[in-house]
């Protein structure tokens, strides 16, 4: 049964009861989007950033962060306003295009590309800095190595990861949402140790106030350093806007793209404080310190804990973890190579998307909006994205690398900013689910204290103990923004400007209001992907939608599932529509035939599973099948091999307990099978029958993720029909679910 279908999709092309209609899948909840928001803030930029940061803004390091989620709240409000009312892939890059004049659209597009770029950039290069030290760390290699140096092992693997996951974009797959929220979830939990026993670390030391206020102040570098450190951490506060790109997948976006806003940011503010907090107050600086470290050996043992975390730069964290937290280095290394992977998958595929939505709108070139046939993934996109960050990567030192999109991302937010308050006057009739307060206060506060970080941020990263020669980390990063920004003004003006302004005619409207398609009272979903399975499944579906004393007014809806992959957006799987609507056309046929109500859907998804909705009892839908067609029902109950009397007693009560239901007449036999595995066992006791039907089992999550639930390994290897059936649970505790 389908209840809720409607929910979950948009209707893109809306049709009259008995044709084929056109639906995008919607199916990230709230839980999803925010992990995803979560996962993106707490990446590499945390493990890498925070020794810098420490060594610019000293012991206010706690201070800066506090004030940059503040300072990032006044962005966010307009990305929850702007992404619950355009919920599509392509972000800031769409709506300033909207709003603005040219060419700030294009150039929207043009930065953001670019920011992501070189983010992913830094995740590479933290990489390949977090591995070679693990190699160091482990004993594996030391180094110089082959005539090779550490610099020349950094660059290398970052360059061989960014290949590796241009190529993982390319073939489709992806970090998928399960996933995803693990990764986060180790994040989290290392980070969690790593604040615990920082903390403990820092309260054992009799005079720990003395590293915050006496080291030799709060604020050695005054509000500059503080403004400075700011500005360089400030890509650490982006995740939000990965959370509008993900728009178009979300359910219900209205709602829950401002709450998923809101909510990263209100668990990842937190995070980053007690973090820069334990790591200052933990170390306690060492000879031994100083001489395994970047520390200079002139250094004395008296230097501030924030100064050497400088000097350890993008070690500084992992250092720290070394002195408190057991096995700490390793640990430590370990969340940081989850945290980059993550993070390289996550730009890379936010980068050439962004390139592929300014193809596709012809600011770009062609190529960009090029689709593989056989992969279904914008290539081209993925390839010349991969290269310009893999340049970046090799050219430029790790803090000029994160400066530049530091700028980037400011001049990025300051368009939105602006694009937010101009819609208010251009497009007055948008579905607003969330509107910003007390405008336009916010947005042009936010674009003044974005404006503001950006010379703090050119200025201070000459300050950093670390750094060698005034500034001119500042400097590389300036000239690279003017590069990119020239560059991007030849190409408007020798290209774009001379392109169609409109969109391809395909394209899925900007503003999408969706209304829920009609449905009847029982509604059957029978979801086809093979051809040859497609009259038997509808023959069962007129079994059930005909047993007027279970399904009254039953009507069928025949479902195709077309898979694109994470990389491309939903409203470009229309290409691959192909043969479905003659599949659709042809089993909806056999219905009409049979007199029963009937309507077909095509919906677009990232994942089959996720696009089908399916729910009912297992031995209803057994009953009504035999019902009409006479059948004879076996009822299985599998034990494990060896089960005690209690486990058969239990067993047994389930098989008669689903026997009693069946309606007088029907034949049905049950009995309680031994196996050493589940799936097996109904595999092997199904050969020669019909149909199959299996319940939904007791598995959470967790052991569904690991191993697959038992439904869908049966549904993949048994060679006859297997419907699935599953009754709604109540269950709303994610944490129950799991478990």
């Amino acid at each position: 049964m389908a209840d809720d279908a409607s929910k979950d999709t948009v209707v893109v092309e809306q049709s009259e009861e008995g044709d084929v209609e056109t639906e995008l899948s919607r199916d990230m909840s709230l839980f999803d989007i925010t992990f995803i928001g979560v996962g993106a803030m707490i990446g590499a930029g945390v493990f890498a950033l925070t020794g810098f940061a420490a060594g610019i803004a000293g012991p206010a390091l706690t201070a800066a962060f506090i004030l940059n989620g503040f300072v990032a709240m006044f962005t966010a409000v307009s990305y929850a306003e702007l992404g619950a009312a355009f919920p599509e892939a392509g972000g800031g890059y769409l709506w300033v295009k909207e709003a603005l004049v040219d060419p700030n659209g294009f150039y929207a597009g043009w930065m953001s590309w670019f920011a992501h770029a070189v983010a992913c950039s830094l995740y590479a290069v933290t990489f390949g800095t977090f591995l070679v030290h693990l190699f160091e760390y482990t004993g594996l290699l030391h180094f110089p190595a082959f005539g090779f140096g550490l610099h020349f092992y950094e660059k290398l693997l970052a360059v061989l990861m960014i290949a590796a996951f241009a190529y993982i974009n390319f073939r489709g797959a992806e970090e998928t949402g399960k996933a995803g929220i693990i990764v986060t979830a180790i994040k989290v939990v290392i980070l969690g140790l790593f604040i615990a026993f920082g903390i403990w670390a820092t309260l054992q030391q009799p005079n720990w106030t003395a590293k915050f206020l006496n080291s030799p102040s709060f604020a050695p570098a005054g509000w500059m350093g503080i403004v400075g450190a700011m500005g360089f951490t400030y890509i650490a506060f982006e995740g939000y806007e990965i959370i509008v790109q993900s728009g178009e997948e979300v359910v219900d976006p209205g709602t829950n793209v401002p709450k998923a806003v809101f909510y990263s940011m209100y668990i990842v503010v937190p995070i980053y404080v007690l973090v820069a907090f334990a790591a200052i107050g933990g170390i306690d600086v060492t000879q031994q310190l100083i001489s395994t470290t970047a520390i200079p050996n002139s250094a004395g043992s008296t230097l501030p804990t924030w100064e050497a975390l400088g000097y350890m730069g993008e070690l500084g964290i992992i250092s720290a973890a070394g002195q408190f937290v057991p096995y700490g280095v390793p640990l430590l290394l370990f969340a940081g190579l989850a945290a980059t992977m993550s993070a390289l998958n996550a730009t890379v595929y936010s980068s050439s998307r962004v390139s592929f939505a300014m193809g596709r709108d012809r600011a770009l070139p062609s190529i960009f909006d090029s689709i593989h046939s056989g992969k279904r993934t914008p290539h081209w996109a993925i390839l010349i994205s991969a290269v310009i960050i893999a340049v970046m990567a090799v050219a430029l030192p790790i803090e000029s690398v994160a400066a530049s999109a530091d700028i980037m991302f400011i001049l990025l937010f300051v368009q939105v900013n602006w694009t937010v308050i101009r819609m208010r006057q251009t497009h007055p009739d948008l579905p607003r689910t969330y509107t910003v307060p007390y405008m336009p206060w916010p947005p042009l506060i936010g674009i003044v204290l974005q404006f503001l970080l950006t010379p703090f941020l050119l200025l201070e990263l000459g300050l950093e103990p670390g750094f060698t020669g005034q500034n001119s980390h500042g400097f590389v990063a300036l000239v690279t923004t003017a590069v990119w920004m020239l560059l991007g003004l030849g190409i408007y003006y020798g290209y774009s400007k001379q392109q169609e302004a409109e969109q391809l005619e395909e394209e899925t409207p900007t503003v999408v209001s969706p209304e829920p398609a009609a449905e009847a009272e029982n509604q059957i979903v029978v979801p086809i992907a093979n051809p040859e399975n497609a009259e038997q499944l509808m023959r069962t579906a007129i079994d059930l939608a005909k047993d007027e004393e279970t399904y009254p007014n039953g009507e069928i809806l025949v479902m195709s599932v077309v898979t694109v992959p994470q990389q491309t957006p939903l409203s470009e799987g229309r290409e691959f529509v192909e043969d479905e609507p003659d599949m659709l056309d042809d089993a909806m046929d056999i219905a009409r035939e049979a007199d029963v109500p009937v309507s077909g859907t095509i919906r677009i998804g990232h994942d089959v599973a996720q696009a089908i909705l399916h729910a009912e009892l297992a031995a209803n839908i057994a009953d009504s099948v035999a019902y009409t067609q006479d059948a004879e029902v076996d009822v299985i109950y599998v034990v494990d091999q060896g089960a005690d009397e209690n486990d058969r007693a239990e067993g047994q009560e389930i098989v008669d307990d689903t026997i009693a239901t069946f309606r007088e007449g029907i034949t049905v036999t049950g009995e309680v099978l031994e196996g050493q595995d589940i799936v097996d066992t109904v595999i092997d006791q199904s050969v020669g029958y019909d149909l199959v039907v299996v319940g939904a089992t007791r598995e959470g999550l967790l052991d569904q993720l690991v191993f697959g639930a038992i439904p869908e390994q049966i549904g993949r290897r048994a060679q006859n029909t297997v419907i699935m059936a599953k009754r709604h649970l109540g269950i709303t505790s994610r944490l129950r679910r799991w478990f």
